[in-house]
């Protein structure tokens, strides 16, 4: 009975699917500009990115474009590819003579526009020189050096995030103190003139009012109620948005 157990849950987590924790990469050389050897290094490399990282990675080449900017055919073949919300990809544009370099999710947070800049100082050097699977590797490695050192604080953000902490503090602390001010003022105890002699001044009449209801008419009317039609007009049907936004940059080489 144990044995047919074991066996049981061997074959269970045989079929269970394992690919919604697994980080998808892939080299994509369109231009034709790496051997073999290079394609085989590059897959590898942005394998070991993915599997460190948990990023969806790709290094892609083209040649043409179709009159698309670098940030828009990377982020369109990043989307055709079919990759999650936290990933990369690394473009070599021929067309447009560009290295680019898109991200989404925690590759954003983690890789800056300072951290970008760094990676193309050394990547953009080797594209110029025909070097281009030197260029993707060093792309992927300072990647996952970065990764390793972590998302970096934004120093200039949290100092603006304070100064509109603290002035939000002194435009709040004026506003209640003259309020109090105001206040204390508009309450405060004058200097009273002649009293008033109100118990020989006034006099008091009580009387009795009532209302008597004579006639009452009450006219009641149905109204029908109108059909509502939640169906979009013909020829029209709603449409959904993958609402994800891709952050990149680049150089010319």
């Amino acid at each position: 009975m144990k044995k047919f157990a074991v066996l049981m849950l061997s074959l269970a987590f045989t079929f269970i699917p394992f690919s919604a924790a697994y980080a998808a990469s892939g080299v994509y050389d369109n231009a034709g500009l790496l051997y073999e050897t290079e394609l085989n290094a590059v897959s590898e490399e942005l394998a070991a990115l993915s599997e460190a990282t948990g990023w969806d990675a790709a290094a892609v080449t083209v040649s043409d474009t179709e009159g698309k900017s670098s940030a828009v055919y990377a982020d369109d073949f990043y989307s055709g590819l079919g990759y999650g919300d936290n990933g990369i990809i690394y473009l070599i544009d021929m067309d447009n003579r560009e290295i680019y370099i898109s991200t989404i999710g925690t590759a954003s947070e983690c890789l800056t526009d300072i951290r970008l800049e760094n990676i193309f100082d050394t990547a953009a050097g080797y594209a110029a020189q025909g070097s281009y699977y030197r260029a993707f590797s060093a792309e992927i490695e300072m990647s996952l050096e970065y990764f390793k050192a972590g998302i970096p604080v934004d120093t200039g953000q949290a100092a603006a995030h304070i100064a509109v902490w603290i002035t939000a503090f002194l435009v709040g602390a004026v506003s209640a103190a003259c309020f109090a001010i105001h206040i204390y003022k508009a309450y405060s105890f004058k200097e009273i003139g002649e009293i008033y002699d109100y118990g020989a001044n006034s006099r008091t009449n009580f009387t009795v009012n009532s209302d008597r209801l004579v006639n009452s008419f009450i006219t009641t009317r149905i109204r029908p109620r109108r059909r509502q039609n939640n169906r979009p007009p013909a020829g029209r049907r709603p449409r959904a948005s993958a609402g994800r936004r891709m952050r990149g940059r680049g150089r010319k080489f």
